[in-house]
């Protein structure tokens, strides 16, 4: 791995990151900029132990002092796996957390563990715990430093074995979310009667924890309406839940008239309405006056498997990161407004590297960036409809970076080109841009024949 500096736009420096620790090869697990400072985190397994290490960076990228032991713990003999180890920063940078992973033995429970650390790197609070839930059949979908240094947890709980990259909804038995402090965690569970959770966001405005995410019936596999909980981190208390249908037209919108007469048949015979599938939550923005903004994306897969003549399988990976939905809720619950903003971005065996959103909240904006086909906007740049999805690769003519206004207040939206291939001279990947709140800016990252960087003051 190498490490570049940047100053107004010009390579300064660039150095490779030792992966050395005393005439030890070591894994880089981590890079992260906190309080000014380049960190990176090595990990060691030898002798039965693995071990975290911590190393501070110069402007030149050279070690600051020695390593600095993070963690370190015994591998259970026999175990193949080296555990699992993960950094988080907070939101306003003040605290980064470390956390690792203790994989269990026959009992199947891990052991988890962390430290959260403040601007001086001084540890403020640590511990280790177990969550009273079989691995393979729990998942830990939400991690989260609020900027209180809370350390919190969002985990589905399954009814069978959940390994791997697809889940069964049908066997989710509960979700809870987690909070932890020093070795003793409180747990809070996501109670939705007879409804199903199918994803979940956190967010946090001092004490207050937000969480929200989408719902549906026990039988249903697709969402049917958004939910909201507020809990007091201090007070370890649920102060408010909110519950909400999407409006009927907004489900129906992209239907033509025959498949909304066909709905309806299905109604009129005792069946499930219409839902929304595989939406995710990307991202909550509490607001000063108590209401929250929260974003969300309709993301799947799906595999395709060919055998040939010689009875030879292949398989490939198609990924979509379509409609982006987003609401606001205000103080009481009240949900003041909910849109949807149609896209489609599609790939193959790539992950969706150059899909997704990249948003943020600015002067009663709720502002998001994508991704998408530029013969959905006029010769001036101002959107027309969607007309056509972008799949990548695709032609540099046909490609645009869009970017959406949406009004807090009302829920309008504005949405434009904001850039060509011609401006950018490569296309953006929003899931490695980057939103510097602090600064108020967005560090864009976009690859064509070289590496590009563009930042937007906001």
């Amino acid at each position: 791995p190498k490490v570049t500096r940047y100053e107004n736009g010009e390579p300064i420096i660039t150095k490779r990151i030792e992966q050395h620790i005393e005439n030890n090869m070591v894994t880089l697990e981590e890079l992260v900029v906190f309080n000014g400072s380049l960190l990176g985190f090595l990990s060691d397994k030898k002798d039965g132990v693995n071990s975290l290490y911590m190393v501070k960076y110069d402007t030149e990228i050279d070690p600051l002092g020695d390593p600095e032991v993070i963690t370190s713990y015994p591998r259970t003999k026999g175990l193949s796996g080296r555990g699992f180890f993960n950094v988080l920063t907070s939101k306003n940078k003040r605290y980064l957390c470390v956390e690792y992973v203790i994989p269990g033995k026959r009992d199947l429970f891990d052991r988890y563990g962390y430290k959260v650390m403040d601007s001086a790197f001084t540890v403020v609070t640590e511990g280790e715990y177990e969550i009273p839930y079989n691995t393979r059949n729990a998942s830990v979908d939400v991690r989260y430093l609020t900027d209180n240094g809370d350390y919190i947890l969002g985990i589905s709980v399954y009814s069978n074995a959940t390994l791997g990259t697809w889940k069964d909804y049908n066997a989710l038995e509960k979700t809870v979310v987690v909070h932890v402090k020093g070795d003793n965690f409180s747990e809070y569970e996501l109670g939705i009667e007879d409804k199903r959770v199918f994803d979940i966001g956190v967010n946090a405005l001092d004490s207050i924890l937000v969480v929200t995410g989408t719902y549906g019936e026990e039988m249903s596999s697709g969402s049917q309406g958004v939910f909201m909980m507020r809990i007091n981190l201090d007070e370890k208390k649920i102060r408010q839940q909110y519950f909400e249908l999407f409006p009927r037209d907004f489900m129906t919108q992209d239907m033509t008239p025959g498949e909304i007469d066909r709905l309806e048949r299905r109604e009129d015979r005792g069946r499930l309405g219409p839902q929304l599938y595989n939406y995710a939550i990307r991202s909550i923005y509490p607001l000063d006056d108590g209401s929250t903004i929260v974003v969300a994306e309709q993301f799947y897969i799906y595999q395709q498997t060919t055998t040939d003549a010689r009875g030879i399988s292949q398989s490939v990976s198609h990924y979509y990161f379509n409609d982006v939905v987003s609401y606001k809720i205000d103080v009481s619950g009240k949900f003041n407004w909910m849109i949807r903003i149609p896209k489609e971005q599609h790939s193959i065996n790539d992950y969706g590297y150059y899909s997704s959103i990249k948003s943020f909240v600015n002067n009663g904006k709720l502002v998001c960036f994508f991704n998408d086909n530029i013969n959905n906007y006029d010769e001036f740049g101002a959107y027309e409809g969607f007309n056509r999805s972008i799949s990548f690769p695709t032609r540099k003519k046909s490609y645009t970076l869009s970017k959406c206004e949406v009004d807090i207040a009302s829920g309008e939206v504005n949405r434009i080109s904001f850039n060509d291939y011609n401006e950018t001279q490569g296309y953006v990947i929003p899931r490695l841009s980057v939103i510097d709140y602090r600064n108020r800016q967005v560090l864009f990252y976009a690859q064509g024949r070289y590496d590009r960087f563009g930042i937007l003051q906001y």
